[in-house]
């Protein structure tokens, strides 16, 4: 009879599988690996996760679940636009200091080739926010907080970019290098945020 894990267990294999994945691509991702840093054997993994692909669905369900937790913090001030806009980049900046493998597997997922794949992906991960995103702006445009000819669909897509690029940037060597090749150096947190906001609301024509 297979004894029960504890939630401690199954967070230990969902945060060295959630490594794993990130680090090496979801081909080259061994169970082996994921069982030794977790300290259990594979066996126990397979018994809990059917196959590979299941355990990777859960570190995926894992992930998304810690961020729409995070996220959720900006809808008690979601009626003032510049208000959720600052409160979205700084979370971005903390999310990608916390649980930079998060953001490493993510990154990973974006690289999948197969369509049908990419299709199920990016409607999982990309669904809500941009729909929460592109009706925020479309009602901003309505009330003229942004500007009047600003296409929300589009402008919903640059800003999402952002973020992704904020969090790409805090939790990749090679995006790090190339932050510090543009800047010069590797700015604070707070000069991050701060020119990230400059340059998002200068884009969305907004006054302050």
């Amino acid at each position: 009879m297979l004894k029960k894990l504890t939630e401690e267990q199954i967070e230990k294999i969902l945060t060295s599988a959630i490594t794993e994945f990130g680090e090496q691509g979801y081909g080259r991702a061994k169970i082996s690996s994921i069982a030794q840093a977790a300290g259990i054997s594979a066996g126990v993994i397979y018994k809990y996760y059917e196959d590979k692909a299941a355990l990777f669905g859960a570190c995926l369900e894992h992930c998304l679940d810690y961020l729409d937790r995070v996220y959720s913090e900006v809808d008690r001030n979601a009626g003032d636009m510049e208000d959720s806009m600052e409160q979205l980049v700084e979370l971005a900046i903390i999310a990608s200091r916390e649980h930079p493998e998060y953001f490493r597997l993510y990154h990973q997922i974006t690289l999948t080739q197969d369509p049908e794949e990419a299709e199920i992906l990016a409607s999982r991960i990309e669904g809500s926010s941009s729909k929460i995103y592109t009706e925020a702006l479309e009602e901003a445009r309505r009330s003229g907080v942004v500007k009047e000819d600003l296409d929300p669909g589009y402008f919903a897509l640059f800003f999402d970019d952002v973020l992704m690029m904020i969090s790409f940037s805090l939790c990749s060597g090679y995006y790090r290098e190339r932050m510090r090749l543009y800047l010069g150096h590797e700015p604070s947190d707070a000069e991050l945020k701060e020119q990230v906001l400059r340059f998002i609301k200068g884009a969305f024509g907004m006054a302050r």
